[in-house]
């Protein structure tokens, strides 16, 4: 097969596979797993500076070369689902390429090929390119490795016309020492590169004193790069990758080696593994017959062990092989992620040795069923990825479909429905686990959509009035936890179970999206408080305690619209005083806005009180209004009477209350809104 003919079909197999990597890439898989979460996070610490050999994750090294890289490469492209995976689909893509190019240097264009296309079709590979993962990366560094490694060394037994230029070595040597701080498996492979030039030493392989002393050259280079990861070893020995070179270190042991063995090499032909992360569950890593071709050409680089191309071969399986194999919850196919380039390069040789063993009348049959065997493991991982992987039941759980449907949702309608998304607690906890609401955002694409943000259980945000609006609610069953005070507010809505936004339909999860239109009733409210809901002026301000109708204009581009008629109760001691006030945004808002809410026995004489706020003042834009659900606890030593009740607002980092204003003129800092009732059984 002529080179241009070679490249025509490598190119086609690249664009192919480029095809199954990109397509639905914001959609498939549906959300963010667990796993990605902790990348994501230790990358975002990168992104803040806190650059480390090792990051101490949950009491677990984590190398830090993959979180730097996607902090750098999300710089650029953004965050959401597409952002955070298209480092992997480049990686896996390149990665693909160099497969292809070390497939005809050893064993020509058509080992090549075979190889790049069971790389480029099937399943694994395909996921493991979609994935926020530093093992997307291993393909890449063993292919590139064993490229620059092929390129440094006369692997065909016979001395080069042209000996290899110092920047294979160079190249090589990099590679060795950047891959300490890329994975665990690294060091594996570090020791099979070091057997191989130990391999070309002994079996006395044509080395010119060049390379011998670019040979030297290159692990000095190694070293130098790899010396600060071996000083954070010996430092940090809890840390260090000896700990971490077996899959799932935390997981017990329930299966013997040998089951553990066996299990994992029948995940490569017949029953795979068994988790929805990277696989369809159970669905083999190749197909049988694929799996026949690869054992051929394992059985033929071990015969011809003694060429050197051959023996590269077996060299990084023998050393790869077990990590995989011995991974301890059997058919781990994350554990396989470095054999992947090793895997395909041996289904290329088994498809080439196979036809070229055959007579010249048989070798066109035999061409044709290798095209067939990779034409059919094109269309297999075509319908497994489009109409199997992500409707699976499993995979929708382990990637948290929910809230990456919501976060689609989002990205397709927050730029023309205003939105409110639901917090379930807007105080955040530093080193807690990231809440629902803060993983939606997360898998958004656009980050700077205009979304305004509230505890919807003790709260609620109508943007421009109460106009068309939707309530997005990450947690499932949010509804049914809604306030009662608030629910009658989200009666008036609908909750659609698939959308129509840009000619595009989709599903929405249940109870995830609420549509309101309270316009109306919101103004028949509001305008009901000016007679059923009087205020007063603080005794102590200018003017006295006069009364006057809502609304009340305040400082900071606040407006106090109303209460409802929880007040002018009665009460018992240890009873919760709900008060439920409506206050309308003018302008921006100080960030740091707190209201206050007290039960006075007399102007000065707190009995109890509220301070906080519900909503994200800094999300909320004029014309908005939001109502705020207070709680007071009646202590029980509370005695019996009446109690005022006021309310106002401050800011919290310099305890300053807003003034209010009766026209023009301040009437000090708070409003008395009415009273309740104390009384004791039997009273």
């Amino acid at each position: 097969m002529s080179n241009r003919i070679g490249y025509a079909l490598a190119v086609m197999i690249l664009l192919v596979s480029a095809g199954l990597r990109l397509w639905d890439l914001a959609q498939l898989p549906p959300g963010l797993s667990s796993a990605e979460i902790d990348e994501i996070v230790v990358a975002e610490s990168a992104r803040q500076g806190s650059v480390r050999i090792f990051y101490n994750f949950r009491g677990e090294g984590l190398e830090g070369f993959y979180p730097a890289l996607l902090a750098s490469v999300t710089t650029m492209t953004g965050g959401g689902l597409i952002g955070y995976r298209i480092l992997s689909v480049a990686v896996g893509l390149i990665a693909l390429a160099l497969t292809y190019a070390l497939g005809q240097r050893l064993f020509g264009t058509s080992a090549g090929l075979a190889a790049m296309a069971l790389f480029g079709f099937s399943l694994f590979p395909v996921l493991l390119a979609r994935g926020i993962t530093r093992e997307t990366l291993l393909p890449l560094y063993i292919a590139g490795t064993l490229l620059a490694l092929a390129r440094a060394l006369p692997i065909y037994g016979v001395q080069e016309e042209k000996p290899a230029r110092s920047t294979s070595f160079a190249a090589l040597a990099v590679l060795l020492g950047l891959g300490f701080y890329l994975h665990p498996i690294s060091l594996i492979f570090t020791l099979a590169v070091m057997a191989f030039i130990a391999y070309m030493l002994f079996t006395r392989q044509p080395l010119s004193r060049r390379a011998l002393s670019n040979i030297w050259f290159a692990v000095v280079v190694m070293i130098v790069i790899a010396t600060p990861y071996v000083i954070a070893s010996f430092s940090t020995p809890e840390l260090a990758a000896a700990s971490r070179l077996l899959y799932d270190t935390d997981t017990p042991r329930q299966l013997t080696w040998a089951e553990t063995i066996v299990r994992g090499l029948n995940g490569i032909f017949f029953v795979g593994d068994l988790t929805a992360d990277y696989n369809l569950p159970g669905r083999p890593m190749i197909d049988v017959v694929s799996g026949l071709l690869l054992i051929v050409g394992l059985v033929t680089a071990i015969r011809y062990w003694r060429q050197p191309r051959c023996a590269l071969l077996v060299i990084a399986a023998l050393f790869l092989l077990p990590v995989a194999l011995l991974a301890r919850r059997g058919a781990n196919f994350l554990a396989f992620s470095a054999l992947l380039p090793v895997m395909a390069l041996l289904f290329g040789l088994g498809a080439t040795t196979l036809v070229r063993s055959l007579p010249n009348r048989a070798r066109l049959v035999a061409g044709l069923l290798v095209v067939g065997v990779i034409l059919f493991n094109m269309g297999w991982t075509t319908f497994d990825l489009s109409q199997r992987w992500g409707q699976h039941e499993q995979v929708r759980a382990t990637y948290q479909a929910r809230l990456g449907e919501l976060a689609h949702h989002l990205d397709v309608t927050a730029a023309d429905l205003p939105s409110v998304v639901c917090y379930p607690s807007l105080e955040l906890t530093e080193g807690a686990a990231l809440t629902d609401t803060q993983l939606m955002l997360l898998m958004m694409h656009r980050q700077s959509a205009p979304l305004r943000a509230a505890n919807c259980g003790i709260s609620l945000v109508l943007p421009n009035g109460g106009e068309r609006m939707q309530i997005v609610l990450p947690e499932p069953y949010m509804l049914d936890r809604m306030n009662p005070f608030l629910r009658e507010w989200y009666a008036n809505g609908t909750v659609p179970l698939r959308y129509t936004a840009a000619g595009e339909q989709y599903p929405l999860p249940p109870d995830g999206v609420v549509i309101l239109n309270l316009a109306v009733p919101l103004a028949d409210r509001i305008g009901a408080f000016s007679t059923t809901a009087p205020v007063s002026f603080a005794p102590e301000s200018p003017g006295g305690s006069a009364v006057t109708a809502s609304p009340v204009r305040m400082g900071g581009n606040l407006t106090f619209l109303g209460y409802d008629s929880t007040i002018n109760q009665a009460y018992l001691p240890g009873d919760v005083v709900p008060v439920i006030t409506y206050w309308r945004v003018d302008g921006v808002l100080p960030p740091d806005l707190r209201l206050f809410v007290h039960l006075l026995s007399d102007p000065s004489a707190i009995a109890a009180q509220w301070d906080g706020l519900s909503v994200l003042p800094s999300q909320l834009q004029p014309r908005d209004v939001f109502i705020q659900v207070a709680f007071l606890q009646l202590p029980f030593q509370t005695l019996e009477g009446q109690y005022a009740v006021s309310v106002g607002a401050y800011t919290a980092t310099d305890d300053n209350r807003l003034t209010i204003y009766d026209g023009a003129a301040p009437r000090g800092a708070r409003l008395f809104l009415g009273q309740i009732e104390v009384q004791r059984l039997g009273n």
